[in-house]
Parts: C-alpha cells; structure tokens; sequence
C-alpha cells in the first residue's frame, strides 16, 4: 500500500513537472503580429535586444528557435508600418507573444496633431522608430521634410518639404 501510495504520489509529481510551461534554458519563443483590424500582418521583421529574428509568415506567424528564459526588449518593423517595441518576459513556454502593428497611414493623423501643437519633439521619435523600414517610404519622406521644416523654417527645407508632397502627387511610387 505505501508503495503504491508513493508511486501515485511520484507519477503525480512528474506529471505536473513534465506539463509545466515555466523553464530555465532555451526554447521556441513564438508569436503573431496582426494589425489594427485583428488581420495578419507577413514580412514583419521582429527582433530582440539581444540579437534573436524572425520574419512573420503570410498568416502573421514567427518562431525565434533557441531563445533563452528572462526577459527581452522587442523590437519590429516592415515597410509601410510603424516601428514597434515591448518588453516580454519569456519564461512560460506557452506564451505567444503578440504584436499588434500599426500602418504607417494609421500615424499620419497622430504625427499632423503633434506637429500642428508644435510638439516636434515627440512627432520626431515617432518618426525615429520607423525610419529602418520606411526611410524609402514617401508619405514617411514627406512627414519627416514636415517635421524637419515645421520645427526650424527655411527655405531649403521648404523647398524639400514640396518636393516630397509632389512626388506623392505624382504617384511615382509602388
């Protein structure tokens, strides 16, 4: 009977070891970008402090294989959406971590209220945050001559400011 007691109690134990999500070590850290809609978000480029990448796939889905437990700040970006950073505590296998993007287009009302307030500073880390993959970018182009004319006016920058406007009106962009 004690026997058979304390197999029940080591099987029990090992049970909830082996299903325990918690770990020390490496492991697959997994997650889902998406956008403001619930949609997925592909070919958003996801990166940790500490040198780990991914790419999500046409569903939104990444997997960074040999992640060490603790914590890590995030980093992502993609053409035509807005940079993006969190911290995440990976030390539960189970989680997924989730990244809502924003569109580039979604920050267009949000960088035209801070400039219009005169808070150039705050439109300009904005802005700073999705430079990596949108420096190509023109409505980012034309933001960014915007901010740069808005916070100190001169003609040169002015000059510019149109240059940018005209060539999203000229539509010479894919």
């Amino acid at each position: 009977m004690k026997t058979k007691m304390i197999l029940m109690i080591f099987g029990i134990s090992l049970f909830f070891s082996c299903t325990s999500a918690k770990f020390e070590g490496e492991a697959t850290l997994s997650g889902k970008v998406y956008d403001e809609k619930g949609r997925p978000v592909s070919n958003y480029y996801i990166y940790t402090d500490r040198g780990d990448a991914a790419v999500s796939d046409c569903n939104g889905n990444f997997l960074i294989s040999n992640v060490t437990s603790g914590e890590y700040k995030i980093y992502g970006g993609s053409y035509g959406w807005c940079g993006s950073e969190m911290t995440f505590h990976f030390n539960d296998r189970k989680n997924i971590l989730c990244i809502q993007a924003k569109s580039l287009d979604s920050l267009l009302p949000e960088l035209s209220a801070l400039i219009y307030e005169e808070k150039f500073k705050e439109a300009g880390e904005i802005l700073e945050k999705s430079r990596r993959f949108n420096k190509k970018n023109p409505f980012f182009q034309a933001f960014d001559c915007l901010l740069e004319y808005s916070a100190e006016p001169d003609e040169k920058k002015r000059e510019k400011l149109i240059s940018a406007i005209e060539y999203i009106g000229e539509e010479k962009y894919d």
